[in-house]
């Protein structure tokens, strides 16, 4: 989405091989389950190419924090709340976050709404 091109810009991570080479293994793992050729769950795929996958945030997210993970385009709506993560700290230098979802209706594709820094959750906010 849009939202991902314009926070990536304005990320300053310092990385970017590790941030190519993670959009190269959610492409290879988004084409694999196009064409069927899934033999376990995303988190395995991703497991398999050395990608920290996480399916979701905290049930305990407030409303207020999860709209956050919400992108519009093209009046769609889009919760983004399965993302990649890379980095233990909140130094967005260092820390890298990529929000997207596997489950949007009429996409077989991941959809990804935010790359670059950790969103505020509740341990943070």
């Amino acid at each position: 989405l849009e939202s991902a091109e314009r926070t990536a810009a304005d990320s300053p991570y310092e990385d970017p091989d590790r941030l190519a080479a993670l959009l190269q293994g959610m492409a290879f793992v988004a084409r694999r389950r196009q064409e069927g050729r899934m033999d376990s769950g995303l988190r395995a795929a991703f497991q398999e190419l050395g990608i920290d996958y996480r399916s979701g945030i905290a049930k305990s997210t407030s409303d207020r924090l999860r709209r956050q993970y919400q992108f519009v385009e093209g009046g769609i709506t889009y919760d983004c709340a399965e993302h990649i993560a890379v980095g233990g700290t909140y130094d967005p230098r260092r820390c890298l976050r990529i929000y997207f979802t596997s489950r949007a209706p009429l996409e077989s594709r991941f959809v990804i709404g935010h790359v670059g820094r950790h969103l505020t959750v509740l341990s943070t906010s």
